[in-house]
């Protein structure tokens, strides 16, 4: 299953620590059903541990394009996921949406995963979760 393939590649992350951990945000999408853009806003005060939820900032709507703030529940391997990373910045995932994006696209190449981008990861989510 090529989505088993991508979590387990982080090539390299053991050398270059700093290097962004895809298959922790992998996770995260597709428990959460975020897209990237609404991921890395995510601050830590976002993140309502005992209300298993999250602050999803700029939440895309087709009626409403800004400052559309929504409390969206978090399931527990997600939330597990968000309080697994370091605290070293404001964000939970502090890295630029578009990087995100492209790094998926260049592990999928690499893995030989061909017509798979991070957006399908809430498609993937969605057909689990009925």
């Amino acid at each position: 299953m090529p989505r088993n393939r991508l979590l387990r590649f982080e090539a390299g992350r053991h050398k270059r620590p700093r290097m962004m951990p895809m298959a922790a945000i992998v996770t995260f999408s597709l428990y959460s059903s975020r897209r990237e853009e609404e991921i890395t806003k995510i601050l830590w005060t976002d993140l309502d541990v005992a209300g298993r939820r999250v602050l999803v900032r700029d939440m895309k709507d087709p009626e409403a394009k800004d400052g559309n703030g929504v409390w969206c529940e978090l399931p527990e391997e997600a939330l597990r996921v968000a309080l697994a990373q370091p605290r070293n910045h404001a964000e939970i995932f502090p890295y630029n949406h578009r990087t995100v994006s492209a790094n998926m696209t260049r592990a999928c190449a690499i893995l030989n995963i061909p017509d798979l981008h991070f957006h399908d990861l809430r498609r993937a989510f969605r057909a689990c979760s009925r």
